[in-house]
């Protein structure tokens, strides 16, 4: 592990806050920096950063779960210099599950030794059971809202949810 890495998960209370546009920005500016950035989609229900940032036809975090595919095989070089992904072509099966699976959790420490910052966007906290768990797997996460969109109750909720599985909230990015 290096000394300076760190693994932040990106959250939003809802869909459409913005939350990948934020893991994006956060990792230009880092990768700008001279960092070794990697993006990892963990949102196992909507991905969207491999059609983004790649060309999609990759394996993914899908064939690393289902053990179809290494952890070799499934970080990318993105469109953006600098920047790697470990992105997902399709919606993960039992998105539920999947956080708790050994493969799930192996993979962290070993994406943890090939980069120096790591932004995991995940699915909305109030969409999908297995964020807690998922961003529990990060050193901390960031809480993305939309204005006019998110109320103080659904961010709050959002906020106490993270914290209640332990996971530090660095703050709140209002889109």
């Amino acid at each position: 592990e290096s000394p300076g890495s760190r693994i932040v998960a990106i959250v939003s209370a809802q869909h459409g806050e913005g939350r990948s546009t934020v893991a994006i920005n956060l990792a230009r500016v880092l990768a700008l920096e001279g960092h070794r950035v990697l993006l990892v989609d963990a949102d196992l229900r909507r991905p969207r950063l491999a059609a983004l940032l790649t060309d999609g036809r990759d394996p993914g975090m899908e064939e690393y779960l289902l053990g179809e595919a290494p952890l070799s095989a499934i970080v990318h070089t993105s469109r953006l210099p600098g920047i790697c992904v470990l992105g997902a072509r399709s919606p993960i099966p039992g998105p539920a599950e999947a956080p708790g699976s050994p493969r799930f959790r192996a993979i962290w420490p070993a994406l943890r030794a090939e980069s120096d910052n790591m932004m995991v966007d995940t699915s909305p906290v109030a969409a999908a059971p297995e964020v807690p768990v998922v961003a529990r797997a990060a050193d901390a996460a960031l809480l993305v809202v939309e204005e006019g969109r998110t109320g103080a109750r659904q961010a709050l909720g959002a906020k106490r949810r993270l914290e209640n599985h332990h996971v530090p909230v660095l703050g709140l990015v209002v889109n």
